[in-house]
Order: structure tokens, then C-alpha cells, then sequence
């Protein structure tokens, strides 16, 4: 269907592919730089979201335009991530919910945002996949005991998130135009995972 289009136009579709694809390849290189300390510590971390489907499902870096790297943590872990985050000079966007150095908020399922210092990438922490204000609850036991492990670029111990959970969580997250585009993806990924067990 590409063909179809003027000169012009599939040029700009090229050059915005790439702008995506370099802003991806970017924060994922910047990504390793704490979950390699996650993993030497010994911090369990899920990868989510669209990070998560570029490298099981879409096998294309360019594929989707992404804004930051959503992870789930356990809430214990919070304090020790936040300090990886400080010896990385990466810049706490706010004050979170109770102060830079916050103990995991009881009415939050999420921790602050961070950014590196090349503006790479921002964190996306959590240790909950739903608001604890909405009706939809998780049961997050069951979702850290379906986890199955994958090679997300030689970090051996990132774990993909259970299937079930994920999709509802994420699409409840998510806004009309881009539920859509998730779905195809998602279905994929229930019919089998791409990722690499071990």
C-alpha cells in the first residue's frame, strides 16, 4: 500500500520512521544502563508496555513512537532503584508523592519519573498495574509467578510480564487511538510469546 502514496509523502513517512527508530535504539541503550545495577543487585523488574512488544512482537525498533520505560518493581525494591537512579545523575522529574527520597506511596501503584541526563530516556517505575482507586484490581502474586524470563539486550533476569494482566492494565491505560493499534499486538502475543525463555 506504501507504493500508492506520492514521492513526497512516503519521504516523509521514511524520515519520521527514522527520527522514532533513533529515539528508540536511544532510550533502549540508555535502558541498560540501570537495569544492568537492577540486575547486579539482584532488583526484579518487569518490563511493560511497549518496550516489552518491541523486542517480542514487533521486531522492529521504528515500529511505535514511545515517550518512556514503564517497569514494574516490588514496592520493597523502590528506595534501592531510586538510589541507582541518583548514581546514574538521572533527574527526578518532581517530588513525587512524599518527597524525593518518597517510601512507596499506600494510595499510588507508581513511583516518580526520571530522566537521564542525555534526556534519553525517562523511567516509568511501578509496583502496581492499576490505580488503587479503580475497581479493576490485580492480583500482583499471580502476576510476578507467571513471569517468564527473556534477553532484553544481555540483561538475563528482565522478566515479561503474564499475558492476561498486561493486556487488561494496558488497555485500560490506554487512549482510544492507539487501544486499537495495541490489540494487534497483543493478540500475537497471547497466541505465543516470541520471547527467549531460559
Amino acid at each position: 500500500m506504501f507504493e500508492f502514496f506520492a514521492p513526497k509523502v512516503q519521504a516523509e513517512f521514511e524520515n519520521f520512521y527514522k527520527k522514532i527508530k533513533n529515539q528508540n535504539e536511544n532510550r533502549n541503550k540508555e535502558a541498560l544502563s540501570f537495569l544492568q545495577k537492577f540486575q547486579a543487585k539482584s532488583i526484579d523488574v518487569v518490563i511493560l508496555k511497549g518496550n516489552l512488544l518491541l523486542n517480542t512482537i514487533y521486531n522492529d525498533v521504528g515500529y511505535k513512537k514511545m515517550n518512556d520505560f514503564d517497569m514494574l518493581i516490588h514496592s520493597k525494591d523502590w528506595k534501592a532503584v531510586q538510589t541507582i537512579y541518583e548514581e546514574l545523575k538521572y533527574i527526578p522529574l518532581g517530588f513525587g508523592w512524599a518527597g524525593e527520597k518518597q517510601e512507596p506511596a499506600k494510595f499510588s501503584h507508581t513511583g516518580m519519573s526520571f530522566i537521564s541526563p542525555n534526556y534519553h530516556c525517562i523511567t516509568g517505575t511501578q509496583w502496581g498495574l492499576k490505580s488503587l482507586t479503580s475497581s479493576y484490581k490485580v492480583d500482583l502474586e499471580n502476576v510476578w509467578a507467571d513471569a517468564s524470563f527473556f534477553d532484553y539486550y544481555g540483561t538475563k533476569n528482565q522478566t515479561t510480564i503474564a499475558r492476561i494482566q498486561h493486556f487488561a492494565s494496558d488497555f485500560a491505560h490506554g487512549n482510544l487511538q492507539n487501544r486499537h493499534s495495541r490489540l494487534h499486538g497483543y493478540f500475537q502475543y497471547f497466541s505465543g510469546t516470541r520471547c527467549k525463555r531460559r
